[in-house]
This record gives C-alpha cells, structure tokens and sequence, in this order.
C-alpha cells in the first residue's frame, strides 16, 4: 500500500480533552483522554483499554460537567502513540452512527476551550 494513501472516510481532528468510558463488559466508568476524532471514530488515550470488538459508550460532558451526548462505538484497535512527551497507550473506537455536524462541533469547541 502507498504510504501516503488514506484510507479514512471523515477527517480527523486534534482534540485533546477528557471523556468518560463505559464498556460493555465493566460496571466501571473510566476516564479517558481523546486524542483525535472524526464524525466515524475516534482514538482516545488509556491504560484500561477494552478487548477488540467490545462495544463502548462514551460519555461527553462540557466544562461545567454536564452530560453533552453519549456516543456508543466499537474497539478497532489498539496501539501506542507519542504524544510528544511520553509514549501512550489507547484505542481506535468506530462510532455505531456518524456524529451529527453539532455533535462534531461540540467536541472540537471543548477541546479548544481546555
């Protein structure tokens, strides 16, 4: 494969920021921080990283800590990144449905804010 080709659908974008994730198979709700995102997925960074293939729900609150929306996705993958800093470990999660435009513009104004 070509090293320049892209193999992505949506755009991603930068948007560091903290979400809350909820796997299906854990009562326990973690923290995450987001790396990236698209309107089709999203990499977050996490030492707790679900199984491939497990479905998650993420949970989006705005700086005053209100619940924004919940998107529900998929574990596709897992790697580690370097955030510049350190080397981190995460996960790439396919969203079940497309974000809406506002739901896209949510995330990436909060993550400008932080």
């Amino acid at each position: 494969m070509h090293k320049g080709f892209n193999r992505r659908k949506y755009v991603r974008v930068e948007a560091k920021c903290q979400f809350k994730l909820l796997s299906s198979v854990s009562p326990i709700l973690y923290s995450v921080e987001l790396a990236d995102i698209s309107k089709g997925g999203a990499f977050t960074i996490t030492n707790h990283r679900p199984k491939l293939n497990e479905t998650v729900t993420i949970y989006v609150f705005n700086t005053y800590g209100h619940q924004l929306f919940t998107i529900n996705g998929v574990i596709k993958n897992h790697r580690s990144i370097n955030t510049g800093f350190r080397l981190a470990r995460g996960c790439g999660i396919q969203f079940c449905e497309e974000l809406t435009e506002e739901q896209f513009s949510q995330v990436t104004e909060l993550a400008e804010k932080l």
